[in-house]
């Protein structure tokens, strides 16, 4: 077989980065990706099944994406102009990063925070810059964050608000500061914003360069189908589109969005019970000597433990599996766990109580 070297290939800020990964396990109670434990009620379900008959498979979904974008524009209450629907947020922050990043160009972001901006971005050529949260509330570094963003190479300054993977939100007052004074594109993940009753909407009327993502994956139990949309200035939103794929949003997708929002009443209840059942589970992990949870505004909970790895495969021999955070900066005795249901979040306590006196 002919044999390639493949560094004179494939770029080598792509050879020079690990990727995401996620290692896969066998569980019976799965408490490690943020999702929505109650998926879509079946009523929904029937409802996206009984539309989808109706359409021609065989046939291209609409180009522009006129209807869902109109639907979520009259969600999100922003202009259609505004809104750019994707296959995910992921697939619409790499799409972002392709039209504002070129080689040399500086992206700051916090730091622990979602991985995949940092690797989007050096896959790019672009420099990162990081400036790490507070040490233990994990709230915004704003003075070091004024210093990094006042160097003229940085082209974008990246928050997730709440934050993944610590479940804390930011101060919009102090987001609202960092984008009166930068001159480059601050891009807002706001994936977990339902579970926070945070919304960054208001600061798309007063500053051009600011940038929001969401998702239907989390609060709308989509993850499987991968829908997601971002807001910003209509001019940036028509380059966005150049970078997204063309018909990227499937049939089924677009028709479950559609079906979901029309009943926003049923979603936002089941939102609330999620928010409910975090807000238990923390008044009882507060309580555990071996564990410190931290607050969460998102569907998922930080904790500290003293032997991050040994609990985490404590936790597994029961069946349930949370995500290991310990390769984040900051987080090396962490964990996260997902809001589950009613019985999973009863299983976890009832393993962590066994932990506690192990």
């Amino acid at each position: 077989m002919k044999k390639i070297d493949w560094n004179t290939i494939v770029k080598p800020e792509v050879m020079a980065i690990s990727g995401y990964h996620l290692a896969k396990h066998d569980f019976t109670i799965k408490l490690d990706q943020n999702e929505n434990p109650f998926g879509v009620p079946e009523s929904l379900r029937d409802e996206i099944l009984r539309r989808l008959s109706a359409r021609d498979w065989s046939r291209y979904p609409d180009f522009q994406m006129q209807h869902l974008t109109a639907r979520i524009a009259e969600y999100a209450g922003v202009p259609a102009e505004q809104v750019v629907v994707g296959n995910g947020s992921n697939s619409l922050i790499q799409a972002l990063f392709w039209v504002a990043l070129a080689p040399g160009d500086r992206m700051v972001v916090t730091e622990p925070t979602f991985s995949l901006y940092a690797q989007f971005a050096r896959m790019l050529g672009a420099e990162v810059a990081v400036c790490r949260l507070q040490a233990d509330t994990f709230a915004l570094p704003v003075d070091d964050l004024r210093r990094a963003i006042a160097d003229p190479r940085v082209k974008m300054l990246v928050l997730c608000s709440p934050n993944n993977p610590t479940g804390n939100r930011f101060s919009l007052t102090e987001i609202e500061a960092l984008a009166a004074e930068f001159d480059g594109l601050l891009v807002l993940d706001e994936a977990y914003r339902e579970f926070s009753e945070q919304d960054a909407r208001p600061l798309l009327e007063r500053f051009e360069n600011v940038v929001l993502l969401r998702t239907f994956s989390k609060a709308f139990a989509l993850a499987g189908l991968r829908i997601g949309y971002l807001l910003a200035a209509p001019v940036l939103c028509e380059q966005v589109k150049k970078a997204r794929v063309p018909y990227s949003v499937n049939l089924m997708a677009e028709t479950a969005a559609d079906v979901c929002l029309d009943h926003l009443d049923v979603l936002q209840k089941r939102i609330r019970e999620i928010v409910r059942l975090r807000e238990e589970l923390l008044q009882a992990l507060v309580r555990m000597q071996r564990i410190r949870a931290f607050p969460s505004d998102a569907n998922f909970v930080l904790i500290r433990t003293d032997e991050p790895k040994r609990l985490f495969q404590f936790l597994l021999e029961d069946g349930i599996l949370v995500r290991d955070v310990t390769g984040y900066p900051m987080l090396e005795q962490c964990l996260r766990i997902s809001i589950g249901t009613q019985t999973e979040n009863q299983q976890l306590l009832k393993r962590l109580e066994q932990w506690e006196t192990a």
